[in-house]
């Protein structure tokens, strides 16, 4: 059976996290192994507000969800930002495809 989790900005029973350990921690554990596909829409205003983002998604990716079936999509309308993420120097590069 899916479910589906929605943590959308204005949704008033939206959990609240301190930091992206917190909330990659506990995605990690609602998804337990079962099939998933993660959005982050508008990821390059979150990285903006927080440039320390991709840092702890990588974290995330390599330790909590490498080994789950979780497809993981970055959506934004900002390219020149995008096509940056894709840099040698920064450290989601080379899991675009993984």
């Amino acid at each position: 059976m899916a479910r589906a989790f929605w943590w959308g900005m204005g949704q008033r029973d939206a959990p609240r996290f301190d930091n992206w350990e917190t909330q990659f921690e506990e995605m990690a554990r609602l998804l337990g192994d079962q099939p998933a596909i993660i959005i982050f829409d508008e990821f390059p205003y979150a990285v903006e507000s927080d440039p320390s983002l991709p840092s702890h998604l990588q974290a995330a990716w390599d330790h909590l969800f490498q080994d789950k079936p979780v497809i993981l999509v970055l959506a934004g309308s900002h390219i020149g930002m995008m096509v940056d993420l894709l840099g040698y120097q920064v450290p989601l590069y080379g899991r675009f495809t993984a």
